[in-house]
């Protein structure tokens, strides 16, 4: 072990060894006291008021909202605001101002299909045939009923 002032660390004595020994035990009820002693809060800003409360501000999350349901789904839109280029996921930002965190799609036979999570396991198994570039399947906004659950900044 590395010297300390030209003794070796394991070999300063007895003296040496009791003093850290005492140290120990005497910091040990401190930093117990330290980690275990539960801290009132006040109450926090989201009602809650035990000794378990987070303090946080519910005001900065995002609001969700569903747009569309299974017996009112929202109409085919105009391929032109971009909702098939590529897999970018900001293309819901920029159309409507939120992030789109998952959708479903009514197909051409009526049925729903399940939901898709952005990001997660929306990658269209067909791919834009003007540029070559994978989609998502929310491409599908552009000539199928759809709804979505949006979620913006307040």
């Amino acid at each position: 072990m590395t010297n300390f002032k030209g003794k070796n660390l394991f070999n300063l004595g007895v003296s040496f060894q009791r003093w850290v020994a005492r140290l120990c035990l005497m910091s040990f009820p401190i930093a117990a006291l330290m980690t275990t002693t539960a801290v009132q809060p006040a109450k926090a800003l989201n009602g809650c008021s035990g000794s378990d409360c987070v303090q946080h501000n519910l005001q900065t999350q995002a609001i969700c909202t569903q747009v569309g349901t299974d017996s009112s789904p929202n109409q085919p839109v105009s391929s032109t605001l971009g909702w098939a280029k590529g897999l970018n996921t900001e293309i819901d930002q920029n159309i409507l101002k939120g992030n789109v965190i998952a959708y479903k799609i009514q197909w051409s036979s009526g049925n729903w299909s399940n939901w898709y999570v952005t990001g997660i396991n929306d990658l269209d198994v067909k791919f834009n045939t003007n540029t070559g570039n994978m989609r998502r399947m929310w491409s599908y906004f552009t000539d199928h009923k759809h709804l979505y659950i949006v979620c913006k900044q307040p």
